[in-house]
């Protein structure tokens, strides 16, 4: 971006470049990806599969070559960052991508580093409604990605090995996603609305996901528990790092389960935005989970 010149990014504005414009950028646009890997690699995104939206890409390795690769590891920096991506992730802002998205955020982003005044679109913009967690149904939905990712990043152990969900495992390993309580035995219960929510999943290896089967969670736990060779306090670290109330688990009490994993992972969330959910206790949310999430 020159001083005084308006930001832009059409595909016809990058054809209209000069060959010195683009010789002089080149660099350091190659380091912006470069930073821009490092980064998703520090919010646990690792895999092109788990890239929520792939123009968000573009416009980070934009952002960081801005900043240059001086200032992209400062504390404050990194801070400015990961607020204005978990809000464009987890708000799904970029659902209508428009060239104007690119713009807003290069330009506001660059400014609040810069530390001049920023009207923060992206972020100011961004909410999440506690009703959108129980839709969340469909691994190709970007909040859902984020959430994972989110998962892996407060450390989720699997159930057998009880290595956590890191950047070795995730793209050396079978990882997947996979319900919690089985959707079999929910199906039986007539919960399977709820039960493909992404609160009735997390991250596990295939050898996990094996173990469960159609089980309820009392009777496959003492069978990981065996496969694994653990006791039931180490078996308990493990399913409380993917955020689960153990009591709730280990009895088979599907609600009191599915109300404080949606708590928790509201929370999460609220965290990531650095802004609250505004809707916990609304009489939508109320309707949807039967009770309040505040």
């Amino acid at each position: 971006m020159k001083s005084g010149v308006p930001t832009a990014c059409r595909k016809e504005d990058v054809l209209k470049l000069s060959l010195e414009d683009y010789k002089a950028n080149r660099e350091a646009l190659l380091d912006g990806y470069k930073m821009a890997r490092k980064f998703l690699f520090s919010q646990c995104v690792f895999r092109k599969k788990d890239l929520p939206y792939s123009p968000q890409l573009t416009i980070l390795a934009a952002i960081c070559a801005v900043i240059g690769k001086e200032y992209f590891h400062k504390p404050r920096i990194q801070s400015i960052l990961t607020r204005w991506f978990w809000c464009g992730v987890l708000g799904e802002m970029y659902g209508n991508m428009t060239y104007s998205l690119y713009v807003n955020d290069i330009e506001d982003v660059a400014a609040a580093i810069r530390e001049a005044p920023s009207q923060n679109r992206t972020i100011s913009k961004a909410f999440f409604s506690a009703t959108r967690l129980m839709s969340l149904k469909s691994k190709s939905s970007s909040a859902y990605k984020g959430i994972m990712a989110l998962l892996y990043r407060e450390g989720c152990k699997d159930f057998i090995n009880g290595t956590s969900m890191d950047v070795v495992n995730s793209m050396n390993e079978a990882l997947d996603v996979h319900h919690i309580f089985p959707k079999d035995y929910c199906k039986r219960l007539y919960l399977q609305e709820r039960c493909d929510s992404i609160i009735n999943k997390t991250p596990l290896l295939a050898a996990s996901n094996r173990s469960i089967g159609k089980d309820a969670p009392s009777v496959y736990s003492a069978r990981i528990m065996r496969e694994a060779s653990i006791d039931s306090i180490e078996f308990r670290k493990r399913i409380e790092s993917n955020l689960i109330d153990y009591e709730a688990f280990i009895a088979d009490d599907f609600n009191a389960y599915f109300i404080d994993r949606a708590k928790k992972l509201l929370r999460l969330i609220e965290k990531a935005m650095g802004k609250p959910v505004t809707d916990k206790d609304s009489p939508q949310t109320i309707e949807l989970y039967g009770e309040s999430l505040a």
